[in-house]
């Protein structure tokens, strides 16, 4: 029989040996990830920076895709710029340092782009969402996820710098109506573009 309190189950079962013992779990993963976010953001600084050092990866994994950090931290780090706003400066540099060495045009899962494009899309931060768009005026997109798509729009209708567009549709992971979307969500609010190209 399961008891809940609240956030969590306790969850009892009868042992071979005929004791009732339990566990006690989170209802849900996130929960725990919510939480694990909220405690990092009450450290001080330059512990958060410190954290988040040692858990991110901002790197390629092996199938060559930029991942911001293995599955057990990337719920944890998305809520974290969303409880905040990447106000750290610390964190912030960690995030942006992967730009500097990338000068492609391409927002493809291949480049850092569409992960740091999420996080700071989380964040809401609007001075960061300028930072991070101003490294292109063009951009190539495809092979991205509906969140990351998601993202990049909210990213171009706060930051001004895009200003040739180009929406490839050969991808497994980026189908028709999830391009529909993309440009439904960036039309009227994305006044600057001057060219814009679906293939």
């Amino acid at each position: 029989e399961d008891d809940h309190f609240g956030l969590m189950n306790c969850i009892s079962y009868r042992s071979a040996f005929g004791g009732v013992t339990g566990s006690y779990h989170f209802l849900h993963k996130l929960v725990q990830e919510f939480l694990a976010a909220c405690a990092v953001k009450q450290l001080p600084a330059e512990k958060q920076r410190k954290f988040w050092k040692e858990r991110l990866i901002l790197g390629y994994n092996k199938q060559g895709d930029f991942v911001l950090s293995d599955s057990n931290y990337e719920m944890p780090f998305l809520f974290f710029c969303g409880i905040g706003g990447l106000e750290n400066d610390a964190v912030q540099d960690l995030l942006f340092e992967p730009l500097a060495f990338t000068n492609d045009r391409w927002f493809t899962r291949s480049t850092p782009f569409p992960e740091i494009a999420t996080a700071v899309a989380e964040s809401r931060n609007e001075e960061l969402c300028q930072r991070v768009m101003e490294y292109r005026s063009d951009a190539d997109i495809r092979y991205l996820s509906p969140h990351q798509l998601n993202s990049l729009a909210y990213l171009m209708t706060i930051s001004r710098h895009i200003k040739r567009l180009t929406v490839r549709n050969s991808s497994y992971s980026t189908d028709a109506n999830q391009i529909d979307s993309f440009i439904q969500q960036i039309s009227g609010k994305v006044t600057y573009l001057e060219e814009v190209t679906i293939e």
